[in-house]
């Protein structure tokens, strides 16, 4: 009876180990895949399903290895309790507020409530309306709308000013 059990145990033992390499080299030829062709593989993609090799996400949550948030990303998490790591791209509801960003009248920032009044109603929420950074552009048409930037130098084209661009590699700033 006792030679059944350990033998028993070691068929056991043999078969979990062998699912747990199975997995193993499942996940590892997953993650070094690119089911979506944007040139990052499934592993670091924040959107692995769609096409996206800007990687845009608006409601990031901070850098985990340098705990560093972009100015843009600052405002964010300062405006919503939770922020995600999934790309614009597979995020139906960018800011959070409950409206899908197809329906949303003000994409980024929450307006649950989908107010436009201001003096015509334009299609453009009221919350989108403002210049939160007083540098003289509506924040509709502000490259980067939580930093002040009044020339709107864009200098990478990314429609993103040169203000709320990160660093480049290596580089650190103080705030």
């Amino acid at each position: 009876m006792k030679n059944w059990s350990f033998g028993r145990f070691i068929l056991v033992a043999f078969l979990v180990a062998l699912a747990m390499i199975a997995f193993l080299l499942t996940m590892t030829w997953w993650g070094s895949r690119d089911n979506d062709g944007d040139g990052i593989s499934n592993r670091e993609d924040n959107c692995w399903k769609v096409y996206n090799p800007d990687q845009t996400n608006t409601n990031s949550c901070p850098n985990e290895r340098t705990g560093e948030v972009s100015p843009l990303g600052q405002y964010y998490l300062a405006i919503w309790t939770e922020c995600d790591d999934d790309g614009d791209a597979c995020d139906d509801d960018d800011d959070g507020d409950g409206i899908p960003d197809k329906e949303d009248n003000c994409r980024l920032i929450p307006n649950p409530n989908q107010v436009d009044k201001e003096p015509e109603p334009d299609g453009i929420g009221d919350a989108c309306q403002g210049d939160l950074d007083g540098d003289g552009w509506r924040d509709h048409e502000d490259n980067c709308p939580f930093v002040a930037n009044p020339n709107q130098a864009d200098m990478d084209n990314d429609r993103l000013g040169n203000r709320c661009d990160a660093p480049p590699p290596g580089v650190h700033t103080c705030n």
